[in-house]
């Protein structure tokens, strides 16, 4: 990735409410190996933070503006002080035996320093080389409209996703751009599936994907794929909008193999106690339920391309999170939540589990324990929450 001076990468960095990681997660993506300068481009999206994260996202980009400036103050004072050296040299040899050398020699030095301050000047007072750090701020819109308000504003030929609580490590982008060739549309370095050769969209799907790889970070995108098929994260889901996003982008390769798998991500993942699957149950867990029938809405037209158990697969992962999200409902304490949300939400994940269980091949598929709570559940939904929210309590 040498002599390039177009942008190849863009990273694109969702911001809320991140002022104790942020810092961290733009020097890890800055600190890039084997990524030639102008080759890299770092695009934060204020989402409409409060807690100081969109001064951080300035101070950010200005820093890095001013290291690179310095850099090429540098670069430019070297450069012009073996250009006067040379000069200098030229002219006192060519001076040697003439009777005015050291007349001749005090006003060739005296010419040189003019000249290299005069250049100095100008160098500090013109144009100065551009950050790495692109800053945008938003009112709060939702990661899904950061992330969009990000592609649009990217201009790299690759695009990458990066949560601002996580961070990569040095080689993350060349490991995952030396799989790629004019023809990739996705390098995934996720490690959940992996293939010697480029895979299809349909394959990608039902090997990778539904293999419970549902979130866009730790893959390189095509940017022109991207914007040419008008691929959006959906800005009406808090939660589950990367499994819909890597959804559309397999669809749209279909048979093509564009696709690499490979397990040299460089991608760090935080655990973060604050996300948003793990707080106490609110009216946008519901998204969780949400995106899984988009889910299988999209895959239906796809029967022929894709297997059975492809399917199985996602009536599993349905009855999952409507399980997931009735553990959040247990633990709510009494009266501490709108009834009618509850009734809602008990509604949707009861449709949700009855639907799964139409698959032919889904419950057996289930582990032991979610058969348990399956059955639990169908049996007396009260019940079921109830020892549910014992059990956790012990």
């Amino acid at each position: 990735m040498e002599g390039k001076n177009e942008i190849l990468f863009s990273i694109v960095i969702p911001v809320y409410q991140a002022k104790d990681t942020l810092r961290r997660c733009v020097e890890s993506c800055l600190e890039q190996r084997d990524v030639a300068d102008g080759e890299l481009e770092v695009i934060l999206v204020d989402d409409g933070s409060t807690d100081g994260s969109s001064d951080i996202c300035d101070e950010i980009a200005l820093e890095d503006a001013d290291r690179r400036a310095t850099a090429k103050d540098c670069e430019d004072a070297d450069r012009l002080t073996a250009v006067a050296g040379n000069e200098d040299s030229d002219r006192r040899t060519a001076a040697t035996g003439c009777k005015d050398t050291d007349r001749h020699t005090a006003a060739t030095d005296c010419e040189d320093e003019d000249s290299f301050a005069s250049t100095r000047c100008a160098a500090d007072g013109g144009d100065r080389k551009r950050g790495r750090v692109k800053v945008i701020h938003t009112e709060n819109f939702g990661v899904s409209h950061a992330r969009n308000t990000g592609i649009d504003a990217a201009k790299g030929r690759f695009l990458f996703f990066v949560d601002s609580d996580d961070e990569v490590s040095p080689g993350f982008i060349d490991g995952l751009f030396k799989y790629a060739d004019d023809a990739t549309v996705l390098v995934d370095g996720s490690g959940k599936y992996t293939s010697p050769q480029k895979i299809s969209g349909f394959q990608y799907i039902e090997n990778s994907v539904l293999n419970e790889n549902t979130h866009v970070w730790g893959k390189m995108f095509d940017r022109k794929t991207i914007t040419d098929e008008n691929i959006r994260f959906d800005e009406s889901l808090t939660i589950g909008e990367d499994l819909i996003f890597l959804i559309d982008v397999s669809l749209c390769q279909g048979r093509q193999h564009t696709i690499r798998c490979c397990s040299e991500s460089g991608y760090v993942y935080s655990d973060n106690a604050l996300g948003a699957m793990k707080s106490s149950f609110k009216e946008s867990y519901l998204d969780e339920l949400a995106c899984w029938k988009m889910a299988e809405e999209r895959l239906l037209p796809c029967m022929r391309e894709i297997s059975a158990y492809a399917f199985v697969n996602v009536a599993a992962s349905q009855i999952k999170t409507a399980l997931l999200v009735l553990g959040k409902i247990a633990l709510l304490g009494d009266g501490s939540a709108d009834e009618a949300l509850i009734s809602r939400a008990l509604t949707q994940c009861r449709q949700q589990i009855d639907r799964a269980l139409r698959v032919k091949g889904c419950f057996a598929s289930l582990s032991p324990g979610y058969q348990i709570k399956v059955i639990l559940f169908k049996i007396n939904p009260v019940l079921y929450l109830k020892m549910y929210r014992r059990h956790k309590e012990l």
